[in-house]
C-alpha cells in the first residue's frame, strides 16, 4: 500500500494539454457526463441545537423538524428495498464541436453486459442525450456502468470519457454550476485535454475514491477477527455524482432546484456542492482542485481535522514561573486530507469513520467522535521506557478556544505507573449506528474540535514536561476493540531514578540570529545535553551531542520563539531532568512597540499575525494575541488611558478592509472600526501608526491619504488632520500638553499641531532635523525622540528641531533599521530594530 505523504494520484492519466490544443479538426467528443438514480430516498435530518439539547445531535423529521423516536426513526426508508425496480439514467453529452453519428450503447451490471441499444439520431455539439437502465435493486457492493460506443465506431476526439462506473451503494452528490461557470469550462480545455465541466469535476470523484483505496485504516496491523465487517469483506467508501444542475446563480439553489425548504439530504442526496461564479475558469479548469475532495469529505460528516491543532496563543497555563507557556501542536492525523488538501490520503481516523458506517446514509457530521472507552487510563513512562510510579498528572481542557487557569484533574500514578482518568459528564445520546456519547475524560464532545485535546503536564523526579491527548486517540483505541476500557501510553523524557537534577541558572543571551546558552555544573556531571523546542511546539528534542562545556552557542533557525532546556548525564550516560525552559525569540520583522501600564512591552512583528509580549525586563515571554482576529495586517500599537490596546490594520487576505481594532487587557477585540480603502471619512489607505490622548481619543496616521484621522474612544470620526501639510504621516505621538506629533516621512518633519478650544488641531511648528522619520515618541519631560530611516539612528530634539543627542548603537553592533520607540517605568529608551530583529534598551540623557 502506498502511504507517502504526497501522491500525486491519477496524475499520470492526464492528457497533455498543450497536445489537445494543437491544429483542431472539427470533430465530436461523446462525453458520459455523470449516472443518476431514481427513486432517491432521503438522508438524516439531524439538529444540533434543540432547546435544552444544545451540541447534540437529535434525528428529527424531514418535514417537520421535530424529533422522531427510535421506532419512528427506524421506519424512514433510506435505500431501495432488496427487489425494488430502480432506474439509472446516464447523461451524455457532445463536448466536441462536430455532430456525432448514432452511436451504439451499452449498460453494464457487475461488468456484465446488462442491456444495449443504439442512439436515434446524430448528436449535436453542446447536445446532451439520455440512456435509462431498469434494475431490480441488490442490497450491497454492485457497481453500474454506461458506454457510449464501446467499440470506437464513431469518430471521437476522446475516447477516455465514454464511459461511467459507480458504485450503487456509493453516497451521492449533487452538484449546483453557475451558468457562467459552467460556460467557461465547457469552453476552455481541462487537465484531462477535454472541453468539458462534468469530466473535471469527475476527475475528483475518481481521485476521492482512489484514496479511500490507498488510505490506511485502523485495523490494518490487527488480526482478521478484529476487522469490522466492511474491511473482512473488502469494502472501502465510494462517493459519486449522481445529478448536475445549471442555474443562473448558486445563492439559494437548493431552493430554487429542489423546493422550497428542501435540503440535498431531504431531497435524497448524500450531500451538496455548488460552484459559484467565475467569468474565466481557465486556470481552475487546467490543475486538480483537492480542496474540493476535502469539502466533500465534510459532505459524507468528516471533519476538519485542523480543529485539532492548537496554536501557541490559545495556550495560556502558567509554566513554573507563572508565564503563560504558550506552547503549541499540530493534531496527531496531520499531514492527511481532512488535515490539509491534498494529495494526501485520508487518515486512520476518516477511513475508520467512514467504514464503520457501511450502508448508512448520510446527514450526521462527526458523531463518529462519540466512540470512546468506557474507562481510560495513561501509563507514564520514563525516558527509558520504564513506568514512573506516583508521577503528578494535570490535565487542562481549552475552554472558549483557549488554556488557562487551574487544570481540571490531578492525578498520581499507581506503582505501576497507571493514571486512571476521570468520566466527566456529557449529555447521553445513542445515534443510529450505536455511536453512544457517555461520561469520558472530554465531557460534552464538540465534534467541530473545541475541548477536544487535553493539555497534559507532568511532573516527576524533579522534571517537568507537557503533553497532549486529543480525541482521536480514544476513538482509535476504541474502534481497535478496546470499548471497555484503554491504556494510552505517554512516553517521556522524565529521567530514570537515581538521575541527576537538572541543571540551574540556564540563561540565553541573543546575538542576532545566535543565542549563547549558559547554565551551572552539577556535581558528578562529565556532559550535559541540550533540548531545543521549536517555536510553537511542546516537544523537547536534543540538538546536539553531549558537551562537556557548560555554555553553547546555538543557531536560531527561523523566527518565532525558541526554548531551550539542559539535561546533566552521569559518567554511565544516565540522563538526569530537564531544566526549566529559557526563552528567546528570534523576531521576523519588528516595528511597533507600546509599553502596558504594568510595564510590559508589547511589540508588534509583521511577521507575524500577533504581538511579542516582553515582561519589564525585556524578558521574552512569546507571541500573544490571535492571529486572524487581532493584529494581522498591522504595523503600529499603542495603549489609550484605559488600557486598551489598540492597533492600526491594513487589509489582509482574511479581511480587505482597513482602519483599527481595540482590544481589551485580555487581547479581545472590543471594537473594530475597519472600511473599504478609500478617501471618506473612516476609509483609510495604508495606515501606518496609531496613538490616543489623554482624553482616550485615537488618532491614526492614514499613510498614503497624507492625513491623521481622530475617532472617539468608541470609535466615531471625529476630524481629519493635518490636509495639505502631510505626506506620507507614519506616527503620531503626544506631549503631556495634548499637544500632537507626526513623523512625516514625506517632507522630513515632525509635525506639531495644538489642539484648539473648538476641538480643531492646528499646524503649530515643524521640527526638520530628521530624514525620513518613520517614528516619534516623547518622555516624560516632553523631550521629542525620532527614529530616521536615512541615517538609521534615533535622535533627540531641541525645541527647534535639532539633534541634541543621537544614537546609533555601537561600533561593533550598531543600528540597522530603527522604528518603533517607546519609554519603559524607568524611564530607558527602547528601540525596535527591524533590520537587527531585535529590541535594544538605552539609557537616555538626563
Amino acid at each position: 500500500m502506498a502511504t507517502g505523504p504526497r501522491l500525486a494520484l491519477g496524475l499520470l492519466a492526464l492528457c497533455s494539454v498543450a497536445a489537445a490544443e494543437q491544429q483542431r479538426t472539427p470533430m465530436p467528443d461523446l462525453d458520459v457526463l455523470y449516472i443518476e438514480r431514481k427513486p432517491r430516498y432521503t438522508g438524516y435530518a439531524v439538529e444540533y441545537d434543540l432547546k435544552g439539547r444544545q451540541g447534540v445531535p437529535i434525528l428529527v423529521d424531514n418535514r417537520t423538524r421535530k424529533p422522531l423516536s427510535t421506532k419512528d426513526a427506524a421506519a424512514v426508508k433510506r435505500w431501495p428495498a432488496a427487489g425494488e425496480t430502480v432506474t439509472f439514467t446516464a447523461h451524455v453529452g457532445n463536448r466536441g464541436d462536430a455532430a456525432a453519428l448514432p452511436y451504439v450503447w451499452e449498460w453494464r451490471i457487475d461488468g456484465k453486459p446488462a442491456t444495449e441499444g443504439k442512439s436515434a439520431s446524430a448528436q449535436k455539439p453542446g447536445e446532451e442525450q439520455t440512456f435509462t437502465l431498469r434494475w431490480k435493486w441488490l442490497p450491497g457492493r454492485h457497481t453500474v456502468e454506461f458506454r457510449a460506443d464501446p467499440l470506437s465506431v464513431v469518430p471521437d476526439r476522446n475516447l477516455h470519457n465514454n464511459r461511467r462506473s459507480d458504485a450503487t451503494d456509493a453516497w451521492s452528490l449533487i452538484w449546483a454550476v453557475d451558468k457562467v461557470t459552467y460556460a467557461s469550462f465547457n469552453q476552455n480545455p481541462n487537465m484531462l485535454g477535454t472541453r468539458s465541466f462534468e469530466d473535471w469535476a469527475q476527475w475528483h470523484i475518481d481521485r476521492m475514491n482512489e484514496l479511500f483505496d490507498r488510505s490506511p485504516t485502523p485495523w490494518d496491523d490487527l488480526p482478521r477477527n478484529k476487522w469490522p465487517e466492511s474491511k473482512r469483506l473488502g469494502w472501502r467508501p465510494r462517493v459519486r455524482c449522481d445529478r448536475v444542475v445549471v442555474v443562473d446563480n448558486t445563492d439559494n439553489w437548493e431552493e430554487k432546484v429542489l423546493g422550497k425548504g428542501v435540503n440535498a439530504l431531504a431531497a435524497g442526496y448524500d450531500g451538496a456542492w455548488p460552484f459559484g461564479r467565475r467569468e474565466d475558469c481557465s486556470e481552475w479548469a487546467s490543475k486538480p482542485d483537492w480542496g474540493l475532495i476535502h469539502e466533500w469529505g465534510h459532505q459524507l460528516g468528516l471533519t476538519d481535522l485542523y480543529a485539532l491543532d492548537r496554536p501557541a496563543y490559545l495556550n495560556l497555563a502558567p509554566d513554573h514561573a507563572g508565564d503563560p507557556l504558550l506552547m503549541g501542536r499540530l493534531a496527531n492525523q496531520r499531514g492527511t486530507m481532512m488535515h490539509g488538501h491534498g494529495p494526501t490520503l485520508f487518515s486512520k481516523v476518516c477511513m475508520g469513520a467512514l467504514m464503520t458506517q457501511m450502508g448508512r446514509r448520510r446527514g450526521y457530521y462527526g458523531d463518529y467522535y462519540f466512540n470512546t472507552p468506557k474507562q481510560s487510563s495513561l501509563l507514564v513512562l520514563d525516558r527509558s521506557g520504564k513506568p514512573v510510579p506516583g508521577a503528578e498528572v494535570s490535565l487542562r481542557q481549552d475552554v472558549e478556544s483557549g488554556y488557562r487557569g487551574s487544570p481540571f484533574f490531578v492525578g498520581k500514578a499507581s506503582p505501576a505507573g497507571v493514571v486512571v482518568l476521570p468520566n466527566r459528564p456529557a449529555g447521553h445520546v445513542t445515534t443510529d449506528l450505536g455511536y453512544t456519547q457517555r461520561d469520558n475524560p472530554f465531557g460534552k464532545i464538540n465534534v467541530v474540535g473545541q475541548g477536544d485535546v487535553l493539555l497534559v503536564t507532568l511532573r516527576a523526579r524533579g522534571h517537568e514536561e507537557h503533553a497532549w491527548l486529543d480525541i482521536t486517540d480514544f476513538i482509535l483505541a476504541y474502534w481497535r476493540g478496546n470499548t471497555e476500557r484503554t491504556v494510552l501510553t505517554l512516553r517521556t523524557l522524565i529521567p530514570p531514578a537515581g538521575g541527576l537534577p537538572a541543571p540551574s541558572g540556564l540563561s540565553a543571551v541573543l546575538s542576532r540570529d545566535n543565542v549563547q546558552l549558559t547554565w551551572q555544573a552539577v556535581k558528578g556531571a562529565p556532559r550535559y545535553q541540550v533540548y531545543r523546542i521549536a517555536p510553537d511546539q511542546t516537544a523537547a528534542k536534543p540538538m546536539n551531542k553531549p558537551i562537556s562545556s557548560t555554555t553553547l552557542t546555538a543557531s536560531l533557525v527561523g523566527a518565532g520563539l525558541h526554548r531551550f532546556r539542559v539535561s546533566a548525564i552521569l559518567p554511565n550516560g544516565v540522563e538526569g531532568a530537564l531544566s526549566p525552559p529559557v526563552r528567546a525569540m528570534q523576531f521576523g520583522k519588528p516595528w511597533g512597540i507600546a509599553v502596558a501600564p504594568d510595564g510590559r512591552h508589547f511589540i508588534r512583528d509583521t511577521h507575524f499575525g500577533q504581538a511579542v509580549l516582553q515582561k519589564a525586563d525585556g524578558a521574552t515571554v512569546g507571541l500573544v494575541g490571535s492571529v486572524h482576529d487581532h493584529f494581522e495586517g498591522s504595523y503600529d500599537i499603542a495603549f489609550d488611558p484605559s488600557g486598551r490596546l489598540l492597533s492600526a490594520k491594513w487589509g489582509d487576505g482574511y479581511n480587505p478592509h482597513e482602519g483599527f481594532k481595540m482590544q481589551g487587557t485580555d487581547l479581545v477585540v472590543t471594537h473594530s472600526v475597519l472600511a473599504t480603502q478609500g478617501l471618506a471619512p473612516g476609509q483609510f489607505h495604508k495606515p501606518m501608526g496609531i496613538a490616543a490622548n489623554a482624553k482616550g481619543d485615537i488618532f491614526v496616521a492614514d499613510t498614503q491619504n497624507d492625513r491623521i484621522q481622530q475617532f472617539t474612544p468608541q470609535g466615531k470620526f471625529v476630524q481629519h488632520i493635518g490636509v495639505g501639510d502631510l505626506r506620507l504621516p507614519m506616527k503620531p505621538a503626544f506631549d503631556s500638553q495634548g499637544r500632537l506629533y507626526v513623523a512625516d516621512f514625506g517632507t522630513n518633519a515632525i509635525v506639531v499641531y495644538s489642539e484648539h478650544p473648538d476641538g480643531s488641531y492646528r499646524l503649530a511648528r515643524k521640527l526638520l532635523g530628521v530624514k525620513e522619520p518613520v517614528y516619534v515618541a516623547l518622555d516624560k519631560r516632553g523631550r521629542v525622540f525620532v527614529s530616521g530611516q536615512r541615517h538609521a539612528g534615533v535622535f533627540m530634539l531641541d525645541e527647534d528641531g535639532k539633534p541634541v543627542w543621537t544614537y546609533r548603537g555601537t561600533q561593533s553592533d550598531p543600528l540597522y533599521l530603527p522604528r518603533g520607540l517607546a519609554f519603559d517605568l524607568e524611564g530607558n529608551l527602547l528601540i525596535v530594530d527591524e533590520g537587527a530583529g531585535r529590541v535594544v534598551s538605552v539609557k537616555v540623557p538626563d
